[in-house]
């Protein structure tokens, strides 16, 4: 991990580099946009985080990390509410597992080598019902295309994620949590 994340900045400009390029070929010509926010009522269902190394403009935790300053290079500490930039989501959620403390909201992929590597080292996972509608940079609640998911880390994490209380379906992970 650390060598993936020493490289780190590097990668995700050669990442969104790629993602503009694929999206050029494919005729789309809005630009990305990672700036997709927590609705607060998730993070506050599952109660009591000590970091949010990726926050947008709300407080979901004690400290709140926001760009420019780069949540991935910080040192984490405690339980860690998690909404990576799904723009580059593998390397946030390799440093999640490895921190073994927080829960991380994610696109459903359930499909891609990124999301089972990541659900395999979780202790629960939440697939949501129905879209949750996050907050644009405007202020406007706007849906996604795809479901969402939250994946718990260490034990009392799962037990949190488990007992929140949010509409979806709760699993644990095999030999884990």
């Amino acid at each position: 991990m650390g060598d993936t994340l020493r490289g780190g900045e590097g990668a995700l400009r050669l990442r969104a580099k790629s993602i503009a390029l694929s999206r050029q070929n494919l005729g789309l010509t809005k630009p990305y946009s990672d700036e997709w926010y927590t609705p607060p009522e998730i993070p506050a269902a599952i109660g009591g985080f000590d970091l949010d190394p990726s926050a947008g403009p709300s407080n979901h935790a004690k400290v709140n990390i926001r760009q420019p300053e780069c949540g991935l290079m910080a040192p984490w500490h405690g339980r860690v509410w998690l909404n990576p930039p799904y723009l580059d989501a593998p390397l946030w959620m390799e440093k999640m597992a490895a921190h073994n403390n927080g829960v991380a909201l994610l696109n459903a992929r359930a499909e891609t080598k990124w999301f089972q590597a990541a659900a395999s080292k979780a202790g629960g996972v939440l697939w949501l019902r129905g879209r949750v509608k996050f907050i644009r940079p405007d202020g406007s609640r706007c849906g996604v295309p795809v479901g969402s998911v939250l994946l718990a880390y260490g034990e009392s994490a799962t037990e949190a994620l488990r007992n929140c209380g949010l509409k979806g379906v709760f699993m644990t992970v095999s030999g884990q949590g």
